[in-house]
């Protein structure tokens, strides 16, 4: 929707063009079985206002009607039925023999290698994120080790600072300690 703010103009005359935005969650882990294979719609809704001096005033739902979400939450390798959610499922685990087996022609080279590319672009997608996320999770560690030691030595409390580079645990408890 932050996209859409030019839309609305400076003086806010503008939320009448804003346009519905879909945000999708697919899920692939940690689905408890009943909600596997299963997709749920949801729709913000205005449903209290306050401060409008002018009682005539109405927000009607159209005009609140921007956010849907929609959550696919996808089944498993045990899943019986075939259809858009066992197609997802071989899409985001990687399957090609799944996904090959919703694509006309599949027996043809071609459509074996298209196939193949397309998931080899979402494996590397995952594991590009994987260590992006790796990377940050490092800094900050690394930063929060040079915040403790910078205090420790402050402090004067080098042993402090020389256990809490070898000891995890003792570490921790500094953390603890500083509130870092």
């Amino acid at each position: 929707m932050s996209a859409q703010l030019d839309k609305i103009g400076e003086n806010g005359k503008g939320y009448g063009h804003l346009e519905k935005v879909y945000s999708i969650w697919i899920c692939l882990d940690n689905i408890p079985r009943k909600l596997e294979n299963t997709i749920s719609y949801y729709k913000m809704q205005n449903y209290k206002n306050e401060g409008i001096k002018d009682k005539e005033f109405r927000i009607d739902s159209w005009e609140s009607d921007l956010l849907e979400i929609i959550i696919v939450r996808l089944g498993g390798e045990g899943q019986e039925e075939k259809g858009l959610l066992d197609l997802l499922y071989g899409l985001f685990s990687g399957n090609q023999k799944k996904v090959l087996s919703y694509i006309p022609d599949s027996d043809n080279q071609v459509r074996q290698k298209e196939v193949s590319d397309m998931l080899s672009m979402i494996s590397y997608a995952e594991e590009n994120g994987i260590k992006k996320g790796e990377k940050k999770g490092e800094k900050k560690g690394e930063n929060r080790l040079g915040a403790l030691i910078n205090i420790l030595l402050k402090n004067k409390r080098y042993s402090d600072a020389e256990k809490a580079s070898e000891d995890e645990v003792y570490r921790e408890q500094l953390y603890k300690e500083y509130k870092l």
